[in-house]
């Protein structure tokens, strides 16, 4: 009986001991398990850490990426625009012996001269000038302005003469033809010029197109169908209102395209001048 008892004590503290071992084993894996956890959310909080600042990085990168493309798509608007422009430019054109060298504040081509031509243009003014001229340079530049005007390149100088100077000392003695806008010949040369006949009329613009209404346009000249000043009223060497101005008229052929006897007064606003490409 006592034998029975220690042996069911042995065997309930045994039991216990059992228990308490498991007990003691369950907690230290609890322990270990909860320590397991919290370094596993670490890791957790740590990779969306990670992740968050990648999203940011791709979601600037993409904004960059829009703001590129909406600069390109402005600069294709940009070249597209540019395009049409140059096209615009071309489709002007230039006359032959030039080419297109830009366009200027106002939208008009700008020509340069590629070549020197086999000719020289002449023209006479659109426009209409009383004597005060401005003297002989005065009269060169109102030729150069029409020109510019008009599209033309080189240097245009006024068939005029004051007392002192003339086409004769001022031109460029032109060997080949001289020509007017629309392409008709007046004179095969400088000699040709002035020998007294021209081989066609004068009446022809800046832009190729007959003066009208006017048949018959006067010219403010003071020179000879030589070159040489004409040594007659010249507006005060074309400086002046006053008193009368010798000239010419476009629709002769012979030394009155230059050297006619009628002499208007200076305050006339219908008189026109001579151009010369030099």
């Amino acid at each position: 009986m006592v034998a029975k008892m220690l042996r069911l004590k042995r065997m309930v503290v045994w039991g216990m001991m059992a228990l308490l071992t498991i007990g003691f084993g369950w907690q230290a894996d609890s322990a270990h398990a909860r320590v397991s956890l919290t370094q596993l959310q670490a890791e957790i909080d740590e990779l969306q850490a990670e992740n968050a600042a990648q999203q940011s990085a791709i979601d600037a990168n993409t904004t960059g990426m829009n703001t590129n493309t909406g600069n390109i798509n402005s600069n294709a608007d940009n070249i597209d625009a540019n395009t049409d422009v140059i096209n615009t430019i071309v489709d002007q054109g230039c006359p032959a012996g030039s080419a297109v060298a830009g366009i200027d504040k106002d939208g008009h081509v700008i020509c340069m001269r590629v070549e020197r031509p086999s000719n020289r243009f002449v023209f006479v003014t659109s426009r209409a000038y009383n004597g005060n001229l401005g003297g002989v340079e005065g009269a060169d530049a109102k030729c150069q302005q029409a020109a510019n005007d008009a599209g033309l390149f080189g240097t245009y100088l006024a068939w005029i003469s004051d007392g002192s100077q003339s086409p004769a000392t001022r031109f460029d003695r032109s060997v080949v033809s001289y020509t007017r806008i629309d392409g008709q010949v007046i004179a095969s040369n400088w000699n040709d010029l002035t020998d007294g006949n021209l081989i066609s009329t004068f009446n022809r613009d800046e832009y190729g197109n007959t003066l009208q209404p006017y048949a018959n346009v006067y010219v403010w000249t003071g020179t000879t169908a030589s070159g040489n000043s004409a040594n007659k009223a010249d507006c005060g060497g074309w400086r002046s209102t006053s008193g009368s101005g010798h000239g010419g008229r476009t629709e002769y052929t012979d030394g009155n395209w230059t050297d006619r006897t009628f002499q208007p007064p200076c305050s006339a606003v219908f008189m026109h001048l001579y151009c010369f490409e030099q």
